[in-house]
């Protein structure tokens, strides 16, 4: 499947995949069914990997109800932290539409470099429940 997503509990982080070529239906069903998933929790922060992608350029009758889906179940589902990872080789298009998504969720950022991407999300989602412990 060209969009997976893994919960791991243990430690702490939910990963989603995307890699081939794919189009907006292909992404929304996968979002759909992680935030779906009975293990799916929202506190978990997320690590989207979208440097493998191959975007089709969207349509209107698939664009406007993943455009729904992010504003109106992804986004205020999502309580954690969420650090998006893509090609800088991709597209205009779908950089942009990756910088929108972005947007709209609010507690994300794009990088185009993994390992920054990670040190983003160990910062702020782990460094934060530190603190919130009073270590």
């Amino acid at each position: 499947m060209p969009a997976s997503y893994h919960i791991n509990e243990n430690d702490g982080l939910i990963t989603l995949t995307v890699t081939g070529r794919v189009n907006m239906a292909d992404v929304h069903a996968a979002a759909g069914a992680l935030i779906g998933d009975p293990e799916y929790d929202p506190s978990l922060p997320q690590l989207m990997d979208l440097r493998g992608m191959e975007l089709d350029p969207p349509n209107e009758e698939s664009q406007k109800p993943f455009s729904r889906f992010v504003l109106r179940s992804y986004a205020p589902s999502s309580r954690a932290c969420i650090a998006m990872v893509i090609d800088p080789e991709l597209d205009a298009q779908t950089c942009a539409g990756a910088y929108w998504v972005s947007c709209a969720v609010g507690n994300s950022e794009l990088f185009d470099n993994y390992e920054l991407a990670l040190k983003w999300l160990v910062k702020k989602e782990f460094s934060t429940a530190v603190q919130a412990s009073g270590c």
